[in-house]
């Protein structure tokens, strides 16, 4: 569980994609949740925010649960509701043909190119490749400091891993996986300003899909897919339902108000800071990502 803290006292306690439960363990959830909602109050929070990483009407328990203990719709989510999930369970060749009829020539032609992949702990050239991507296409990046460190804290306990598409020496792609359990999610991917002919993206994606697919998992999230097609964000939509996934949407966030005076306050600071972001980054108001 994250804290977020604001001036005047205010803070935010949240849990990205998360609580993680089975269903079937109502015990060990109800001691997860309240446990969480103890430490909240401790650390002052207005709110605790969750988002279980469910698809929307596939599993009720989760909504019911979190409704038994006072949590409500939030109204301002953080992560993306939208995703594409391509099923990792059948051969190499069948998942291949899935794949659009441009992306699988494009894997195949960025390989007689000699666009290679590797997995890799280079971070500084996964971090300048993705520098470069945000000053391209005007979307804002964490520090180099906050990717390094998560980086290091999954890749220690095998649950990430860094792949870089390079030719004759020259990384031209790169991309960051996460591992947990069965599923892989493709959360951050960049690209160098030039070298896009040789198609490394897609060749990228390909061999994330099979390294992931060798170490167990078996369904690639994509993460993200934004709810408005527009300007660079239709590219990236259509980049992402090409490698032959379903498309899912999951359960909104959920918030538990702590303290209600203060709550008000920080929905409206949040709100207003969301919007400016959304102002920055996309030239509306409104994420066209599915975000609040």
């Amino acid at each position: 569980m994250q804290i977020r803290r604001l001036p005047l006292g205010m803070a935010l306690a949240y849990s990205p994609r998360g609580p993680v439960v089975h269903p079937e363990e109502l015990a060990t959830a109800e001691i997860l949740l309240d446990a969480a909602i103890a430490d909240a109050r401790e650390q002052g929070a207005s709110l605790l925010k969750v988002d279980p990483l469910v698809v929307n009407n596939e599993e009720v328990f989760w909504a019911d649960f979190l409704a038994k203990k006072g949590f409500r719709p939030s109204g301002l989510q953080i992560q993306p509701r939208l995703s594409v999930i391509t099923d990792l369970t059948p051969n190499e060749e069948e998942i291949l043909a899935r794949f659009e009829r441009t992306h699988r020539y494009n894997v195949r032609l960025a390989e007689r190119r000699g666009v290679t992949v590797e997995p890799s702990d280079d971070f500084p050239t996964f971090y300048e490749l993705l520098r470069q991507t945000s000053s391209r296409e005007h979307f804002l990046i964490h520090s180099r400091e906050y990717f390094q460190k998560m980086y290091e804290s999954l890749a220690g306990e095998g649950l990430a891993q860094l792949l870089i598409a390079g030719q004759e020496g020259k990384p031209l792609a790169a991309c960051m996986v996460y591992l947990c359990g069965r599923h892989a999610y493709y959360p951050y991917g960049a690209s160098a300003y030039e070298g896009k002919e040789h198609k490394a993206t897609q060749a990228l994606q390909w061999a994330s899909m099979r390294w992931a697919k060798e170490h167990g998992a078996t369904n690639y999230d994509f993460w993200g897919l934004p709810v408005q097609e527009m300007g660079v964000l239709k590219g990236v939509a259509a980049f992402k339902k090409g490698f032959g996934g379903r498309i899912v949407q999951y359960q909104p966030a959920m918030d538990l108000t702590l303290r209600p005076t203060s709550a008000a306050m920080f929905r409206l600071a949040i709100w207003l800071e969301i919007r400016w972001r959304n102002l920055r980054t996309h030239g509306s108001l409104v994420s066209p990502l599915g975000e609040s």
